[in-house]
Protein backbone atom coordinates (compact mmCIF):
# COMPACT_ATOMS: atom_id res chain seq x y z
CA UNK A 1 0.00 0.00 0.00
CA UNK A 2 1.33 3.48 -0.84
CA UNK A 3 2.35 5.81 1.97
CA UNK A 4 0.15 8.42 3.60
CA UNK A 5 0.08 11.92 2.14
CA UNK A 6 0.07 15.02 4.34
CA UNK A 7 -1.62 17.94 2.57
CA UNK A 8 -0.56 21.42 3.71
CA UNK A 9 -2.65 24.40 2.62
CA UNK A 10 -1.70 27.95 3.62
CA UNK A 11 -4.68 30.27 3.85
CA UNK A 12 -4.28 34.03 3.52
CA UNK A 13 -7.63 35.74 2.97
CA UNK A 14 -8.54 32.88 0.64
CA UNK A 15 -11.55 31.30 2.34
CA UNK A 16 -13.68 31.84 -0.78
CA UNK A 17 -11.31 29.49 -2.65
CA UNK A 18 -10.54 27.19 0.27
CA UNK A 19 -14.03 25.68 0.42
CA UNK A 20 -13.87 24.53 -3.20
CA UNK A 21 -10.32 23.26 -2.75
CA UNK A 22 -11.24 21.12 0.26
CA UNK A 23 -14.42 19.90 -1.44
CA UNK A 24 -12.38 18.67 -4.41
CA UNK A 25 -9.79 17.17 -2.07
CA UNK A 26 -12.51 15.06 -0.43
CA UNK A 27 -13.08 13.37 -3.78
CA UNK A 28 -9.50 12.09 -3.85
CA UNK A 29 -9.15 8.42 -4.77
CA UNK A 30 -6.03 7.32 -2.93
CA UNK A 31 -5.51 4.09 -1.01
CA UNK A 32 -2.70 5.39 1.19
CA UNK A 33 -4.84 7.87 3.08
CA UNK A 34 -4.66 11.64 3.54
CA UNK A 35 -4.29 14.03 6.42
CA UNK A 36 -4.98 17.69 5.74
CA UNK A 37 -3.65 20.76 7.54
CA UNK A 38 -4.70 24.35 6.95
CA UNK A 39 -2.24 26.92 8.27
CA UNK A 40 -4.20 30.14 8.72
CA UNK A 41 -2.07 33.20 8.02
CA UNK A 42 -5.07 35.55 8.26
CA UNK A 43 -6.95 35.17 11.57
CA UNK A 44 -10.51 36.43 11.46
CA UNK A 45 -11.19 35.89 7.75
CA UNK A 46 -13.76 33.14 8.36
CA UNK A 47 -11.41 30.21 7.82
CA UNK A 48 -11.88 28.85 11.35
CA UNK A 49 -15.68 28.84 11.09
CA UNK A 50 -15.59 27.26 7.63
CA UNK A 51 -13.45 24.34 8.80
CA UNK A 52 -15.44 23.79 11.99
CA UNK A 53 -18.76 23.76 10.13
CA UNK A 54 -17.96 21.94 6.90
CA UNK A 55 -14.56 20.26 7.19
CA UNK A 56 -14.11 18.94 10.75
CA UNK A 57 -11.62 16.33 9.51
CA UNK A 58 -9.15 19.09 8.60
CA UNK A 59 -6.60 20.14 11.22
CA UNK A 60 -6.39 23.91 11.69
CA UNK A 61 -3.01 25.38 12.61
CA UNK A 62 -3.19 29.02 13.75
CA UNK A 63 0.14 30.81 14.20
CA UNK A 64 -1.79 33.99 15.04
CA UNK A 65 -0.10 36.15 12.41
CA UNK A 66 1.00 36.15 8.79
CA UNK A 67 4.17 34.07 8.69
CA UNK A 68 4.54 34.20 4.93
CA UNK A 69 4.08 31.34 2.47
CA UNK A 70 7.20 29.27 3.09
CA UNK A 71 7.38 29.63 6.90
CA UNK A 72 3.66 28.81 7.21
CA UNK A 73 4.14 25.64 5.18
CA UNK A 74 6.97 24.73 7.53
CA UNK A 75 4.47 24.83 10.41
CA UNK A 76 2.41 22.27 8.50
CA UNK A 77 5.47 20.11 7.80
CA UNK A 78 6.25 19.95 11.53
CA UNK A 79 2.76 18.61 12.27
CA UNK A 80 2.67 16.22 9.30
CA UNK A 81 3.03 12.47 9.81
CA UNK A 82 2.76 11.31 6.19
CA UNK A 83 5.32 9.73 3.89
CA UNK A 84 4.72 12.49 1.35
CA UNK A 85 4.09 16.22 1.73
CA UNK A 86 1.71 17.91 -0.69
CA UNK A 87 2.00 21.69 -0.83
CA UNK A 88 -1.36 22.89 -2.13
CA UNK A 89 -2.73 26.38 -2.75
CA UNK A 90 -6.33 27.08 -1.67
CA UNK A 91 -7.06 28.20 -5.25
CA UNK A 92 -5.85 24.91 -6.77
CA UNK A 93 -8.33 22.09 -7.30
CA UNK A 94 -6.79 18.62 -7.80
CA UNK A 95 -8.89 15.98 -9.60
CA UNK A 96 -9.59 12.68 -7.78
CA UNK A 97 -6.62 10.74 -9.18
CA UNK A 98 -3.99 13.49 -9.05
CA UNK A 99 -2.38 12.52 -5.75
CA UNK A 100 -2.34 8.79 -6.54
CA UNK A 101 -0.67 9.41 -9.91
CA UNK A 102 2.00 11.63 -8.37
CA UNK A 103 2.77 9.18 -5.56
CA UNK A 104 2.94 6.27 -8.01
CA UNK A 105 5.45 8.19 -10.13
CA UNK A 106 7.67 8.98 -7.15
CA UNK A 107 7.55 5.37 -5.97
CA UNK A 108 8.48 4.10 -9.42
CA UNK A 109 11.31 6.62 -9.88
CA UNK A 110 13.66 6.70 -6.91
CA UNK A 111 15.88 9.31 -8.59
CA UNK A 112 12.99 11.82 -8.47
CA UNK A 113 12.32 13.67 -5.22
CA UNK A 114 9.64 16.22 -6.12
CA UNK A 115 6.93 16.45 -8.78
CA UNK A 116 4.35 18.93 -9.99
CA UNK A 117 1.38 18.74 -12.41
CA UNK A 118 0.30 20.60 -15.51
CA UNK A 119 -1.74 23.66 -14.47
CA UNK A 120 -4.70 25.05 -16.36
CA UNK A 121 -6.65 28.22 -15.61
CA UNK A 122 -10.40 28.48 -15.13
CA UNK A 123 -10.86 28.60 -18.92
CA UNK A 124 -8.89 25.41 -19.45
CA UNK A 125 -5.85 27.18 -20.87
CA UNK A 126 -2.34 26.00 -20.03
CA UNK A 127 -0.48 27.95 -17.36
CA UNK A 128 3.31 27.90 -17.01
CA UNK A 129 3.77 24.81 -14.86
CA UNK A 130 7.45 23.88 -15.02
CA UNK A 131 10.31 26.28 -15.45
CA UNK A 132 14.04 26.54 -15.84
CA UNK A 133 16.22 28.79 -13.72
CA UNK A 134 16.89 31.94 -15.75
CA UNK A 135 20.22 32.85 -17.26
CA UNK A 136 21.24 36.43 -18.01
CA UNK A 137 19.95 35.89 -21.54
CA UNK A 138 16.59 34.59 -20.26
CA UNK A 139 16.23 37.71 -18.12
CA UNK A 140 16.72 39.87 -21.20
CA UNK A 141 14.33 37.74 -23.27
CA UNK A 142 11.66 38.17 -20.58
CA UNK A 143 12.13 41.94 -20.18
CA UNK A 144 12.22 42.56 -23.93
CA UNK A 145 9.15 40.42 -24.64
CA UNK A 146 11.04 38.02 -26.91
CA UNK A 147 10.13 35.18 -24.53
CA UNK A 148 6.43 35.79 -25.19
CA UNK A 149 6.69 36.70 -28.88
CA UNK A 150 8.59 33.54 -29.83
CA UNK A 151 7.12 31.00 -27.43
CA UNK A 152 7.74 28.02 -29.72
CA UNK A 153 11.46 28.73 -29.85
CA UNK A 154 13.68 26.47 -27.75
CA UNK A 155 15.90 29.51 -27.12
CA UNK A 156 13.35 32.21 -26.27
CA UNK A 157 10.81 29.79 -24.76
CA UNK A 158 13.36 27.87 -22.69
CA UNK A 159 12.49 29.32 -19.28
CA UNK A 160 8.78 28.39 -19.28
CA UNK A 161 9.05 25.34 -21.59
CA UNK A 162 6.59 27.06 -23.95
CA UNK A 163 8.19 25.23 -26.90
CA UNK A 164 7.33 21.85 -25.39
CA UNK A 165 4.10 19.94 -26.12
CA UNK A 166 3.62 18.65 -22.53
CA UNK A 167 3.10 15.12 -23.82
CA UNK A 168 5.25 13.23 -21.30
CA UNK A 169 6.93 13.55 -17.88
CA UNK A 170 9.98 15.77 -18.03
CA UNK A 171 12.90 16.76 -15.84
CA UNK A 172 12.85 20.47 -15.04
CA UNK A 173 14.51 22.97 -12.69
CA UNK A 174 11.46 23.90 -10.63
CA UNK A 175 7.70 23.49 -10.48
CA UNK A 176 5.00 25.86 -9.25
CA UNK A 177 4.18 25.72 -5.54
CA UNK A 178 0.41 25.70 -6.06
CA UNK A 179 0.69 21.88 -6.12
CA UNK A 180 3.98 20.16 -5.47
CA UNK A 181 4.50 16.72 -3.96
CA UNK A 182 7.77 15.93 -2.20
CA UNK A 183 8.95 12.83 -0.36
CA UNK A 184 8.70 13.55 3.37
CA UNK A 185 12.14 12.16 4.21
CA UNK A 186 13.72 14.48 1.66
CA UNK A 187 11.72 17.47 2.87
CA UNK A 188 12.72 16.79 6.48
CA UNK A 189 16.36 16.45 5.49
CA UNK A 190 16.19 19.81 3.73
CA UNK A 191 14.27 21.49 6.55
CA UNK A 192 11.37 22.50 4.33
CA UNK A 193 11.29 25.99 2.86
CA UNK A 194 14.11 28.37 3.73
CA UNK A 195 12.45 30.84 6.15
CA UNK A 196 14.37 33.80 4.73
CA UNK A 197 11.78 33.84 1.92
CA UNK A 198 8.56 35.40 3.17
CA UNK A 199 6.96 35.34 -0.27
CA UNK A 200 8.31 34.49 -3.74
CA UNK A 201 11.33 32.38 -4.75
CA UNK A 202 10.82 29.82 -1.99
CA UNK A 203 9.83 27.24 -4.65
CA UNK A 204 12.96 28.00 -6.68
CA UNK A 205 15.10 27.54 -3.61
CA UNK A 206 13.44 24.31 -2.44
CA UNK A 207 13.65 22.69 -5.87
CA UNK A 208 17.28 23.70 -6.21
CA UNK A 209 18.05 22.12 -2.83
CA UNK A 210 16.25 18.92 -3.82
CA UNK A 211 18.81 18.63 -6.61
CA UNK A 212 21.92 20.13 -5.00
CA UNK A 213 21.58 18.77 -1.45
CA UNK A 214 19.34 15.69 -1.74
CA UNK A 215 20.74 14.52 -5.07
CA UNK A 216 17.29 13.99 -6.60
CA UNK A 217 15.52 15.33 -9.69
CA UNK A 218 12.44 17.53 -10.08
CA UNK A 219 9.89 16.42 -12.69
CA UNK A 220 6.68 17.76 -14.18
CA UNK A 221 3.89 15.23 -14.81
CA UNK A 222 1.71 16.74 -17.57
CA UNK A 223 -0.69 13.80 -17.47
CA UNK A 224 -1.79 15.15 -14.06
CA UNK A 225 -3.87 18.26 -14.71
CA UNK A 226 -4.82 20.68 -11.91
CA UNK A 227 -7.06 23.73 -12.21
CA UNK A 228 -5.48 26.83 -10.68
CA UNK A 229 -7.29 30.14 -10.21
CA UNK A 230 -4.08 32.19 -10.20
CA UNK A 231 -4.60 35.84 -9.29
CA UNK A 232 -8.25 35.23 -8.56
CA UNK A 233 -8.18 37.35 -5.42
CA UNK A 234 -8.33 40.65 -7.32
CA UNK A 235 -11.61 40.87 -9.17
CA UNK A 236 -11.57 44.65 -9.44
CA UNK A 237 -9.17 46.00 -12.06
CA UNK A 238 -8.00 48.99 -10.03
CA UNK A 239 -7.53 46.84 -6.95
CA UNK A 240 -5.64 44.31 -9.02
CA UNK A 241 -3.28 47.00 -10.29
CA UNK A 242 -2.67 48.27 -6.74
CA UNK A 243 -1.98 44.81 -5.39
CA UNK A 244 0.27 44.08 -8.36
CA UNK A 245 2.45 47.09 -7.57
CA UNK A 246 2.74 45.99 -3.95
CA UNK A 247 3.60 42.39 -4.81
CA UNK A 248 6.29 43.57 -7.23
CA UNK A 249 8.25 44.97 -4.29
CA UNK A 250 7.95 41.68 -2.41
CA UNK A 251 9.01 39.78 -5.53
CA UNK A 252 12.12 41.95 -5.78
CA UNK A 253 12.98 41.30 -2.12
CA UNK A 254 12.80 37.56 -2.75
CA UNK A 255 14.80 37.87 -5.94
CA UNK A 256 17.63 39.72 -4.18
CA UNK A 257 17.80 37.09 -1.44
CA UNK A 258 17.67 34.19 -3.88
CA UNK A 259 20.39 35.41 -6.21
CA UNK A 260 22.70 36.33 -3.35
CA UNK A 261 22.21 32.90 -1.80
CA UNK A 262 22.96 30.98 -4.98
CA UNK A 263 25.08 33.36 -7.08
CA UNK A 264 26.91 35.35 -4.43
CA UNK A 265 27.49 39.11 -4.37
CA UNK A 266 27.23 39.55 -8.13
CA UNK A 267 23.85 37.79 -8.35
CA UNK A 268 21.45 40.60 -7.33
CA UNK A 269 23.76 43.22 -8.85
CA UNK A 270 23.72 41.47 -12.23
CA UNK A 271 20.14 40.20 -12.52
CA UNK A 272 18.45 43.28 -11.06
CA UNK A 273 21.01 45.47 -12.79
CA UNK A 274 19.76 44.21 -16.15
CA UNK A 275 16.19 44.92 -15.08
CA UNK A 276 17.15 48.37 -13.80
CA UNK A 277 18.91 49.29 -17.04
CA UNK A 278 16.00 48.04 -19.15
CA UNK A 279 13.42 50.08 -17.23
CA UNK A 280 15.67 53.14 -17.21
CA UNK A 281 15.94 53.04 -21.01
CA UNK A 282 12.16 52.62 -21.29
CA UNK A 283 11.67 55.52 -18.88
CA UNK A 284 13.90 57.74 -21.04
CA UNK A 285 11.95 56.77 -24.15
CA UNK A 286 8.50 57.36 -22.65
CA UNK A 287 9.49 60.57 -20.88
CA UNK A 288 9.81 62.27 -24.27
CA UNK A 289 6.27 61.25 -25.18
CA UNK A 290 3.99 64.05 -23.96
CA UNK A 291 0.78 62.12 -24.59
CA UNK A 292 -1.29 60.87 -21.68
CA UNK A 293 -0.32 57.29 -22.48
CA UNK A 294 3.34 58.21 -22.72
CA UNK A 295 3.28 59.89 -19.32
CA UNK A 296 1.43 56.94 -17.80
CA UNK A 297 4.13 54.58 -19.04
CA UNK A 298 6.86 56.94 -17.88
CA UNK A 299 5.37 57.05 -14.38
CA UNK A 300 5.12 53.25 -14.31
CA UNK A 301 8.78 52.92 -15.31
CA UNK A 302 9.81 55.42 -12.63
CA UNK A 303 7.82 53.52 -10.00
CA UNK A 304 9.52 50.25 -10.92
CA UNK A 305 12.95 51.88 -10.75
CA UNK A 306 12.13 53.09 -7.23
CA UNK A 307 11.11 49.56 -6.26
CA UNK A 308 14.35 48.07 -7.57
CA UNK A 309 16.40 50.70 -5.73
CA UNK A 310 14.57 50.08 -2.45
CA UNK A 311 14.80 46.28 -2.73
CA UNK A 312 18.56 46.42 -3.26
CA UNK A 313 18.98 48.90 -0.40
CA UNK A 314 16.75 47.09 2.11
CA UNK A 315 18.29 43.67 1.44
CA UNK A 316 21.84 45.04 1.17
CA UNK A 317 22.02 43.47 -2.28
CA UNK A 318 20.60 40.21 -0.94
CA UNK A 319 22.73 39.87 2.20
CA UNK A 320 20.08 40.97 4.70
CA UNK A 321 16.56 39.63 5.21
CA UNK A 322 13.91 42.37 5.61
CA UNK A 323 12.00 42.32 8.88
CA UNK A 324 9.00 39.96 8.79
CA UNK A 325 6.35 40.40 7.73
CA UNK A 326 7.49 42.12 4.58
CA UNK A 327 5.44 45.28 4.15
CA UNK A 328 4.27 45.96 0.58
CA UNK A 329 4.55 49.73 1.09
CA UNK A 330 7.28 51.48 -0.88
CA UNK A 331 6.99 54.75 1.03
CA UNK A 332 7.63 53.13 4.41
CA UNK A 333 10.88 51.61 3.20
CA UNK A 334 11.99 54.83 1.52
CA UNK A 335 11.33 56.82 4.69
CA UNK A 336 13.08 54.28 6.90
CA UNK A 337 9.90 53.51 8.85
CA UNK A 338 10.18 49.87 7.73
CA UNK A 339 13.43 47.93 7.43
Amino acid sequence: MPGKVSVIIVNYNSSRFLEKCLTELRKTEYAGGLETFVVNNSPGDGCEALLAEKFPEVTLLSPGKNLGFGPANNVGFEAATGDYHLILNPDAYPPPTAIAECVAYLEANDHVGLVGPRFINDDGELQPSARMFPTLFDKFFMLSGLQFKYQKSRIFGRMDHTWWDHSHPKKTDWVVGAFMLIKADINKKLGGFDPIFFLYFEEWDLCKRVVKEAGKEVHILPQVQVQHTAGGSSSDADEGERVGKQLTLLRLFGECLYYYKWWGKLGPFTMLGIERLWFYLRWLKNRRDQSEEGQRKSDAMAMHLRQIKVSLKVTHYGKQVPDHPWIPNLGKYESGEAK
